[in-house]
């Protein structure tokens, strides 16, 4: 039989009933799990498409963002947002949420916001696009602003257009716009809450005490000390019948009054407020006998020296040359205020011009902050970014470390410091065109209504020339003052525009008592070096117990110590002490008469002790700044008065 035979013979299967259930032994093998597959974890089911609706609505409450930003860092944040609208959009419209994220990320901002009024909301709006860019910011170093720049310089010198360096210069613009709307953003913030009474040593200058410590101690530290007797213009024919040899307290200390006549410091609340407390020098403790006169200083002379003239041939040919001021340049222009021969203003005071400061002692650029004391130069950048990035719980990573440098967003949660914005413009001088530039910057990243008086501007794509090898050092101040420290150049905000700025000089403002503090400038002057300001004094300001000042002040002549700058020394400064003529202003307040009025800032608050050259010229200049003569109709006398940082603070401004 074949095989095709066989097969068509075979019987067909039963086919299975619909009505049967599943066999016992099947349902039984389904319920049993394999031994090896007990202690397997369990199987994550997929995401749905509520996920990320579920998550964004999670991270709506601030305590669930919070404790998800403790541990997440900036990079795994930025990615979440990226790929969730509606958390992006929960960011932007909670201010909860918003201050949540901007307290872990943004430096300063947490104790901005606690010290920020709760009902009064800042103006200034802030996305999270600007934050993004903030944080780009925080990595890229301050060098690579004007190596972009030089760049960009060169290739313009060239006529050549890359696409690639225009693009790079749009995004440092932006970055640098982003960092400046933050900085206005926390100066809002610390602005709008009212200061405590426990705020008020945030006024005096931070580096004083240590300024103070310095001159109190020289022979420890190392610094000399040059004592200068008394002028001799002050002292009469009688001079020794009015030394009192009896008592440890008049030879310890002589003030010299009006009069001429020496009487003990210890004596007079007065005298004793007007100078610091100090150790007698050598020359001061040895014992004067009366009939010597002057021989004292030079040996017990059998022959008397000749009585002084009246006036003296080093008085005759004194210049005035003891008031600090600005180096005077050959242009008119380099200088908005004239002077006259006393030191006092010729004219009132001027709104500045930007076009008088296009002549400059200096190209040095503003974006390496100045060695001041408590910082220093900002070309110590950081690492690069991947050995700065921490975790967020640390904190956000900062291409500039804090505390060492004028650019630091920290810094802009000082109420008495002046703020420091960013821009980027090319330029190789801040001209009428590259200072536009810049003013245009600001006003497309709408920020311009914001400046208050007294802004810093710094320029990152400002990249000075190199001066020719041949040409001749010009006489700066900060070579006969400071030590030979460069000055650096940044740009202000008067109030109208931006002008150039070049520390130690006055700053261009029209009334700077209404800045908040003497020191508002401390973080970008050179070190140890002393503001110096452009004003007015009160006339006839009534004291504490609302008794007037007297017309005609009570002049005394005292031993003031001095910190000047000398190459011979171990530290780089000596002490000098000479006599000097201080005068005394009890009370500076609200109800004082100063140019500010109500809006005198606070820094300014308290006793002024005016301090001027220990001959008759420096007397008669303190008689006619206290006198308040005018230049006419409505117009005050204004000088140029330098705040001796070491000897101000405690509620007293010492004015030089």
């Amino acid at each position: 039989m074949s095989a095709s035979v066989r097969t068509a013979d075979r019987p067909l299967p039963p086919i299975p009933s619909s009505s049967r259930g599943p066999a016992p032994p099947r349902a039984f093998r389904q319920n049993v799990v394999h031994p090896s597959r007990r202690d397997s974890p369990t199987r994550v089911p997929r995401p749905s498409a509520r996920s990320p609706r579920l998550l964004s609505r999670a991270l709506k409450h601030p305590g669930v963002l919070a404790q998800l930003l403790r541990h997440t860092s900036w990079q795994e944040f930025h990615a979440l947002t990226s790929a969730s609208r509606d958390l992006r959009q929960c960011i932007a419209q909670s201010q909860e949420c918003r201050d949540v994220v901007f307290s872990h990320f943004v430096p300063g901002y947490r104790l901005a916001r606690e010290l920020s009024d709760v009902e009064q909301k800042s103006d200034i709006a802030v996305d999270f696009h600007q934050l993004v860019f903030l944080m780009l910011s925080q990595y890229v170093p301050l060098h690579a602003y004007p190596m972009h720049a030089m760049a960009v310089l060169g290739a313009f010198s060239r006529s050549s257009t890359d696409p690639q360096l225009q693009r790079g210069t749009a995004r440092l613009a932006s970055l640098s716009l982003a960092h400046s709307r933050f900085v206005l953003l926390l100066q809002s913030l610390v602005h709008s809450g009212a200061s405590s009474p426990s705020d008020s040593e945030d006024f005096d200058d931070s580096a004083g005490s240590s300024l103070r410590a310095g001159l109190r101690s020289p022979q420890q530290r190392g610094i000399r000390e040059l004592v200068f007797p008394a002028p001799l213009s002050t002292l009469g024919n009688d001079v020794d019948d009015a030394i009192s040899t009896n008592t440890r307290e008049s030879i310890g200390r002589r003030v010299l009054s009006r009069s001429g006549t020496i009487r003990s410091g210890f004596s007079t609340a007065r005298s004793s407020s007007l100078s610091p407390p100090r150790t007698p020098t050598k020359a001061e403790v040895i014992p004067r006998h009366k009939g010597g006169g002057m021989s004292t200083f030079f040996g017990r002379s059998k022959v008397p020296l000749p009585p002084p003239s009246a006036d003296p041939r080093a008085l005759r040919q004194y210049s005035g040359s003891w008031r600090r001021t600005i180096s005077v340049s050959k242009d008119r222009h380099s200088i908005p205020y004239a002077t006259d021969e006393d030191g006092f203003m010729a004219h009132d005071l001027k709104l500045p011009n930007r076009r008088f400061a296009s002549v400059s002692y200096s190209s040095e650029s503003s974006l390496s902050s100045p060695s001041s004391i408590s910082r220093t130069n900002t070309e110590s950048e950081g690492s690069p970014p991947a050995r700065e990035r921490r975790r967020a719980s640390v904190g956000a990573p900062l291409a500039v470390p804090r505390g060492t440098s004028a650019h630091d967003l920290f810094l802009a949660t000082s109420r008495v410091r002046a703020p420091v914005l960013r821009v980027f413009v090319p330029c190789t001088d801040l001209d009428e065109p590259a200072i536009m530039a810049c003013e245009e910057q600001l006003i497309k990243g709408g920020l311009w209504e914001h400046l208050s008086d007294g802004d810093i501007v710094c320029n990152f794509g400002y990249v000075p020339p190199l001066p020719p090898p041949d040409s001749p050092r010009p006489l700066s101040y900060a070579v006969s003052n400071d030590g030979g420290q460069q000055r650096q150049k940044w740009l202000m905000f008067n109030g109208y525009c931006l002008v150039p700025y070049i520390p130690p000089s006055a700053p261009p403002l029209e009334n700077p008592l209404t800045l908040p503090s003497p020191f508002y400038f401390a973080n970008i002057l050179p070190a140890f070096v002393d503001p110096v300001f452009i004003l007015a004094l009160p006339q006839d300001p009534p004291s504490a117990n609302g008794r007037h000042f007297s017309k005609e002040p009570d002049m005394q002549l005292t031993n003031v110590a001095t910190r000047v700058p000398s190459p011979h020394s171990p530290t780089g400064v000596a002490r000098v002490r000479k006599y000097m003529w201080l005068a005394r202003i009890a009370y500076v307040g609200p109800g004082s008469a100063t140019e500010a009025g109500l809006a005198l800032g606070r820094g300014w608050h308290g006793e002024w002790v005016l301090e001027a050259e220990g001959t008759r010229e420096g007397r008669q200049c303190l008689l006619d700044a206290l006198a308040g003569n005018t230049n006419g109709p409505g117009l005050r006398q204004r000088g140029q008065w330098q705040v001796v940082r070491e000897k101000s603070g405690s509620g007293r401004i010492w004015l030089k």
